[in-house]
């Protein structure tokens, strides 16, 4: 029996076989065209097959280019995906839609090729172990190119078997499937992949770049939820025709819950598998916490648990490499390669990375005293405008995620501040936006193209920076020196667990228990009545909210019948014991006959304050600043004593004392001193001063709980790591007041 060999890459292959440079490893021939019986009947001519199939799939589906099939190979730099989507333009073609792409030709060469390994697997000299994974990875790459094909023409013809070609082409003509047919075959494939698939590799350097059982169920989750989210708002889609009318394209509402109980089991079972978990999901700051995310998609390899499927590169200067980050470079750090900065998020995206002083919600930027956002007419002398000490100023208390995926203007890069210019106001007030300078206060400031236009990064109206204002910083490799295209080798982040549990939980909440038509309350008591789990007049006496929560109970479900999809009564209680086993909890609001509502709240796991730093003895703690007043320098002599209570008279207010030194029980005594330093804090109209020994200065803190070590002790709300890694505990100043 002969052994296969591992291989550390998957796009590592055919290519390298087909170009001579594996001669030692497979001595086939002919080596100059596309290898017949002699590679598909042996075994490392199947892998190397079988590496070109993974390598022409859509997995990096962000990219369409015209006549390049899934993946682009040319100019991978364009994030085209989220282009579609209106989170971001190209610098020199906005419009995208008008490059017709020949998809459905490389889709189906690709399936040829995947049936055609298919009808050799069977002969194969190896295990029957061996040839069940093999045909596992085969049914996972066409279930994830039928996906690719779905996506883009809904129903499209379903080939299986390989087809010679024959000069009466009639018989190589397949018809077209609806579009639920193309779905459930997908989900049909994605089973296959899964009963066959081992659940993991023998050889570490394939584990996470050759498809597993896992691999199988993460494109079931992200699949199913496509087609169910497809199904569930259809109506909404303005399409009509005779490819709507033979059901090509669009599926019915009712299609949505099975679709989306799909999503759900999937995820259920990577979830229960306990093999995966969150990458570093406690960073002990701001900047670990940008660059763990940044970590996630320059060196996917770094992710450990979190990564369940990775596309790996690795031969710079050939198609089994890409050219991101020749093309998103910002202008400043071209390196020589002439186009630069291709892909620029638009504001709206900016505006949805939420702002740690207000979690959980959009922060837009608001750039005018009256608060409005909506001011898209460009400068305007007239309006009063918000003034920033500096352009970072703008963003700086957004989510780390921002940090780690957009440069914006005045953020550093490769060593280099990235300078975002549209013109220069003059003092007077006027803009100037042509090339020239303007003096101000002894400095010279320019336009774009006014002077070096390496030193900038916009805008110039060529197709070279940005047009609008912000750059992709997320997957770009800041250590890699690009001069020209195929140079990078970054690996690239397929399926991760943190997007199977947003899968999960989209898919809980969107299914929900009525299909969208809110939930009949009094059909959820006569349910509970049924299954003896309440008795009559006990039912009648639930509020709506009661009734409501018997739905997140174990093993209920108002469903009338059993099937493999529903009323099994899982799925609301596992989302609801998940979400309570991290500190949240869900509430629902419904209204029978219009819909329903499921809010999930979560607690930080990266809860950001502006904090000021003082020092007790030679103890370091941190004061939340929302909670300060005002801080004073007071002579010793003007403290007073009010029931035998130390107090001091500030502007006409009796403030008490707390000496943290006390309170604390820090040993030592205080150094002798004429002044103390008392920091003023206010619960309401309550106020309270805590004498502290020293300050230190305003930082930016990340909360780490304390959990049950010290919950007895009320003034103590968390803990934080300083950048020199000594601990910080942080008192709550409102249980002081």
């Amino acid at each position: 029996m002969k052994k296969m060999l591992n291989f550390k890459y998957v796009i590592v292959g055919f290519l390298l076989v087909l170009c001579g440079a594996c001669s030692d490893f497979l001595d086939l021939e002919p080596k100059n065209k596309i290898p017949g019986e002699s590679v598909l009947s042996d075994p490392n001519g199947i892998k190397s097959f079988l590496a070109d199939l993974y390598y022409g799939s859509p997995i990096e589906d962000f990219v369409y280019m015209p006549a390049a099939g899934f993946n682009a190979r040319g100019n991978t730099g364009s994030l085209t995906l989220a282009q579609y989507a209106l989170e971001a333009i190209h610098s020199e073609w906005p419009n995208w839609n008008q490059f017709a792409n020949d998809w459905w030709n490389k889709g189906y060469f690709l399936n040829r090729n995947i049936n055609l390994l298919m009808t050799y697997i069977p002969n194969l000299d190896i295990s029957v172990e061996e040839k069940d994974a093999l045909m596992g990875e085969a049914h996972f790459l066409r279930a994830y190119t039928y996906f690719g094909l779905a996506k883009r023409y809904g129903g499209v013809s379903i080939i299986t078997k390989y087809q010679e070609f024959e000069p009466n082409t009639d018989n190589l003509k397949v018809p077209r499937s609806t579009e639920k047919e193309t779905w459930d075959f997908v989900m049909e494939e994605c089973d296959r992949a899964i009963r066959l698939l081992p659940e993991t590799r023998n050889n570490p350097s394939e584990e996470k770049r050759r498809a597993t059982k896992w691999t199988a169920y993460a494109l079931k989750s992200r699949a199913a939820l496509h087609a169910a989210s497809v199904a569930k708002y259809w109506d909404k889609a303005p399409l009509e025709g005779e490819a709507v009318d033979k059901n090509f394209v669009g599926l019915d509402k009712s299609d949505a819950s099975r679709y989306y109980q799909a999503c759900i089991d999937a995820s259920k079972a990577i979830i229960a598998s306990n093999r995966f978990g969150l990458y570093k999901a406690h960073p002990g700051s701001v900047q670990e916490a940008i660059a763990n995310y940044r970590a996630l998609f320059t060196d996917p390899n770094v992710a450990g648990e979190e990564a369940i499927f990775i596309k790996g590169y690795g031969a710079p200067g050939t198609r089994i490499a890409h050219d991101y980050d020749a093309w998103n470079n910002p202008n400043q750090n071209a390196e020589g390669f002439p186009h630069r900065g291709r892909t620029n998020p638009i504001l709206e995206l900016i505006d949805l990375y939420e702002d740690y002083t207000n979690p959980g919600h959009a922060a837009p930027i608001i750039t005018t005293e009256d608060g409005k956002v909506s001011d898209n007419e460009g400068y305007r002398p007239y309006v009063a405008y918000r003034h920033f000490d500096s352009p970072e100023e703008i963003f700086k208390h957004k989510d780390a995620r921002f940090f780690a995926c957009i440069t914006y203007p005045n953020s550093v890069w490769k060593g280099k501040k990235i300078v975002v210019q549209g013109g220069v106001i003059k003092p007077n007030g006027d803009l100037m936006s042509s090339p020239g300078a303007c003096e101000h206060n002894g400095k010279t400031y320019y336009t774009f193209g006014a002077q070096f236009s390496k030193d900038y990064s916009g805008f110039d109206g060529t197709p070279n920076c940005t047009r609008t204002g912000f750059l992709m910083r997320k997957f770009l490799n800041e250590n890699l020196t690009v001069t020209k295209e195929l140079q990078s080798t970054t690996d690239f982040m397929d399926f991760r667990y943190a997007e199977i549990l947003l899968n999960f939980a989209e898919a809980v909440v969107e299914k929900g228990e009525t299909d969208g038509n809110g939930i009949d309350v009094e059909k959820v008591k006569q349910k509970a009545v049924e299954k003896g789990n309440l008795t009559q007049e006990q039912a009648d006496a639930l509020t709506e909210k009661e009734a409501i929560d018997l739905l997140f109970k174990p093993s209920f479900s108002t469903s009338d019948k059993v099937t493999d999809v529903s009323g099994r009564g899982v799925g609301l209680d596992v989302v609801k014991s998940k979400i309570e086993a991290l500190g949240g909890d869900v509430e629902v609001k419904t209204k029978y006959g219009e819909g329903s509502t499921f809010s999930i709240r979560l607690p930080l796991t990266l809860a950001i304050i502006q904090a000021l730093m003082v020092k007790v003895g030679e103890e370091k703690y941190a004061i939340a600043l929302g909670s300060i007043e005002t801080i004073e320098d007071v002579p010793v002599s003007e403290i007073k004593y009010v029931h035998a209570k130390e107090v001091i008279n500030l502007r006409g207010n009796v403030i008490p004392l707390i000496r943290l030194r006390e309170l604390l029980d820090v040993p030592g005594e205080p150094e002798e001193s004429d002044n103390i330093v008392i920091v003023i804090v206010r619960k309401g109209d309550k106020l309270a001063g805590l004498v502290v020994d020293n300050l230190i200065g305003q930082m930016e803190i990340v909360i780490k709980s304390l959990g049950k070590y010290i919950n007895i002790n009320r003034m103590i709300s968390g803990a934080t790591i300083l950048g020199d890694g000594s601990v910080a505990l942080i008192i709550d100043a409102n249980t002081l007041v």
